[in-house]
């Protein structure tokens, strides 16, 4: 037949493998743009770059410095709802008025 799965246990796992493969991606994400960042400072960046690309070095630095911030932030409270959850608590309580 098959094997018995506890469902919780079975739903946090996947979870949790979500989390990281999205973490590793945007360390992935955040690297590349430390990288651009620097041969963009780079005396090379001319003849690299269009001084459209260079022009946007302000908001990339910003962006990183935004990543930067977000990577030292870690959401450790268990109870946290998603805006999902809250939007069907609310449709519920519109639709109870409704009736």
């Amino acid at each position: 037949m098959g094997d018995l799965v506890d469902l919780n246990e079975w739903k946090k796992k996947k979870e949790e493998e979500e989390e990281s493969k999205i973490k590793n991606d945007i360390d992935m994400l955040h690297a590349e743009l430390k990288h651009i960042i620097s041969e963009m400072e780079s005396e090379d960046a001319p003849f690299m770059y269009d001084s459209e690309w260079l022009s946007n070095l302000p908001s990339l630095i910003s962006m990183s410095m935004i990543m930067d911030g977000y990577a030292e932030y870690e959401d450790t409270s268990s109870s946290a709802t998603s805006p999902f959850e809250y939007v069907i608590i609310q449709d519920e309580k519109d639709s109870d008025t409704d009736a």
